[in-house]
């Protein structure tokens, strides 16, 4: 399956929302795959019906989960590789701690494989780079209102709907 242009569109639509969010935290889990916790924008004056008490916990309401999966991934800072998924867990956490303070800023995808540029304030970006062209997604993003959107494997794209999830259900 080739990637169209459509599909570029579509999911870069889908990630706008966090475009100028600045992450809560970055956290790097037990098989090296990165989590950017950010903050959703809910306008608490109107009621939603899609902000139901489907999550585990109302903090939950307001987060949206971007967990890279089945790739690779590097940081960059003023076009300098800084860090990648293979570095030591704890020569990342300064690292980490510097993504919680900068805003993103853009987000580009790439053929063939959704490669993905997430640039954030201050010249710091994170590539990711897809590996897996079969059975494992590269990318996940996993919205407050149990939308998931689905990157990957190989060159395959998915927006489902899901009735709960929490941050300690995908770690």
């Amino acid at each position: 399956m080739t990637i169209l242009q459509a599909d570029l569109e579509t999911v870069r639509e889908k990630l706008t929302p966090l475009l100028g969010k600045t992450p809560r935290r970055a956290i790097l889990d037990s098989d090296r795959c990165l989590v950017l916790v950010f903050e959703a924008n809910i306008d608490r004056t109107s009621p939603n019906p899609s902000f139901s008490c489907r999550n585990k916990i109302d903090r939950e309401l307001e987060e949206w989960f971007l967990l890279t999966d089945s790739c690779y991934w590097r940081v960059e800072k003023n076009n300098e590789i800084v860090a990648s998924c293979y570095n030591k867990p704890e020569s990342l956490e300064f690292l980490l701690k510097d993504l919680n303070r900068h805003a993103l800023i853009s987000v580009e995808l790439f053929r063939p494989l959704w490669d993905t540029r997430l640039t954030f304030e201050n010249n710091l970006s994170v590539y990711t780079f897809s590996v897996m062209t079969q059975e494992f997604p590269h990318w996940e993003l996993y919205q407050s209102d149990g939308t998931q959107l689905t990157i990957g494997p190989g060159s395959s794209w998915s927006c489902t709907h899901h009735d709960k999830f929490s941050l300690e259900d995908l770690l």
